[in-house]
């Protein structure tokens, strides 16, 4: 409740809600960052996962073709 009331206090002051806005801005921008580097994580994983087996077996079948 008193984060509510903060609110209501700074929403009077026109500066303050010139901060409030960035800062609701600031979040929006960090959890799209977030998900972004998440999705490319995942990507890089899965093409890791598939990739690197193949690699293997290619470098098994050099030496054995060798």
């Amino acid at each position: 409740m008193r984060l509510i009331i903060f609110i209501d206090q700074a929403l009077d002051h026109p500066v303050r809600t010139v901060c409030a806005k960035k800062f609701i801005i600031f979040i929006s921008a960090t959890t799209l960052i977030a998900n972004f580097s998440a999705n490319s994580i995942a990507t890089f994983s899965t093409n890791f996962s598939t990739n690197f087996p193949q690699q293997i077996q290619s470098q098994q079948s050099h030496a054995i073709g060798y």
